[in-house]
């Protein structure tokens, strides 16, 4: 198997999309096999040539459900027309290309993010392969946003879609470009429903609106109110600090708020260097954190690396402390070493799961046990599933949680894995 390639990406996770780290292996039949980067797999792709117009952004809901096909026009034998279908349904997402392969005419396109939670275009036209004129973006046929390009390049006041924008995250930012470049102020816009109107986003107990200032090479500048990567409905969380030439320096907090219009709380945050690197001690949010799954993660930083020992805190409410659960320890190079106890990716309150075992240089390897404990009965963790690593790929028979587990939902999966990790069989089984 050919080394993985390392991508940047969005999968729907439960009711949202999520932001991940992906490794994509390619095998010898042709397959792609996306991975988060503790070897759960996410999707094997086994039609790669029906994507097209990929972003830089991989969208892993859009390689599993969107597929592009092509017919002549028979207006012009020169020009191709492209046709987009979701879930083997036609969509309106398309739009032509001429002889030499480059976008003319309207098009229709689907935001970074299109998927069942975040059912948004881009419509506008082309000339030559570039955008020209007013370009606007619709959710499910209502206007959220707008701009204007001439030969390609962003100019003037924009509406642009939050990076994660999705149904549970609904948000905006405005602001003006100048030579393709963001200039000036940019501020944040949320709703929390279709029907409502966008409002501008402040902190509850002081006025300090989300956004902050562009210089005029398009870099951060001065004070940022920036929003936690997986910002939604239940995980709304704030980052708050200050940049240098497009670098995070100095102090930076996190704050949440449980609900809206609720006071924003400081629950974590650290320092960084005058290289935008973090240093010394930091708390960090899980990347699951959210209203019922409040875990933070302990550990100190050295130019930029986890060095030491880091640890995994959780409490069920606001009002509670947190307690430990799990963590491990780093060694100089930032690599997980010796033993852990990490935490099941959809952790939270009711799906207290948790993984038991060694890392030898940032890869798993010998025996790992996966752990429960029941929420309403308060019990202590009990074992309920596990397997072997070899250099960081299952083998043979592991007893594993199904990705839905849960208090009311206990399924487990006995699954068989060959020598390179491919699954070849699996059997549910639900819990009493």
């Amino acid at each position: 198997m050919i080394n993985p390639i390392i991508i940047q990406g969005v999968y729907q996770y439960r009711n949202y999309l999520k932001r991940d780290t992906f490794q994509i292996k390619n095998t010898e039949k042709g397959e792609q096999i996306y991975q988060t980067m503790d070897g759960s797999i996410v999707f094997i792709d086994q039609n790669s040539s029906s994507h097209q117009f990929q972003g830089s952004i991989r969208n892993i809901e859009q390689i599993k459900y969107l597929a592009w096909f092509q017919k002549n026009n028979q207006l012009s034998e020169k020009e191709k027309k492209w046709i987009a279908f979701w879930k083997d349904e036609i969509t309106n997402i398309g739009g032509l290309t001429d002889e030499n392969s480059l976008k003319i005419g309207k098009w229709i396109e689907p935001f970074e993010n299109y998927c069942e939670q975040c059912l948004v275009v881009m419509a506008g036209e082309y000339n030559q392969g570039k955008k020209q004129g007013i370009w606007e973006i619709f959710m499910e046929g209502q206007m959220i946003g707008l701009g204007l390009y001439i030969e390609g390049t962003k100019i003037g006041k924009q509406v642009e879609l939050f990076e994660n924008f999705q149904l549970t995250a609904q948000i905006i930012f405005i602001g003006d470009y100048l030579c393709g470049q963001k200039q000036g102020q940019w501020d944040y816009h949320y709703r929390y429903l279709k029907n409502k109107k966008f409002q501008i986003m402040q902190l509850c107990t002081k006025i300090i609106s989300g956004g902050g200032e562009f210089d005029i090479f398009g870099r951060k500048v001065g004070k940022w109110v920036d929003l936690f990567e997986n910002f939604r409905w239940e995980a709304q969380v704030l980052c708050i600090g200050e940049y240098n030439f497009g670098k995070k320096i100095g102090k930076w907090d996190y704050s949440y708020s449980v609900y809206q219009n609720q006071p924003y709380m400081i629950i974590g945050g650290g320092y960084y260097d005058q290289d935008g690197l973090k240093r010394d001690f930091w708390i960090e949010l899980f990347e699951n954190f959210q209203e019922y799954c409040q875990v933070i993660k302990l550990g100190n930083y050295k130019h930029g690396i986890k060095q030491g020992r880091w640890d995994f805190k959780f409490r069920c409410y606001s009002d509670e402390p947190f307690q430990n659960i799990g963590g491990g320890e780093y060694n100089l190079k930032g690599q997980k070493t010796g033993a852990w106890i990490e935490l099941f990716e959809k952790f939270q309150k009711k799906a207290q799961v948790i993984y038991s075992g060694e890392y030898k240089e940032g890869i798993k390897c010998g025996r790992w046990k996966i752990y429960f404990k029941n929420f309403i009965q308060t019990s202590s963790y009990k074992q309920i599933g596990g397997g072997r690593y070899m250099a960081g790929i299952k083998q043979d028979r592991w007893i594993e949680i199904h990705d839905e587990f849960s208090e009311s939902q206990k399924i487990i999966v006995q699954k068989l894995y060959n020598k390179v990790g491919i699954l070849k069989d699996s059997k549910e089984f639900r819990l009493p």
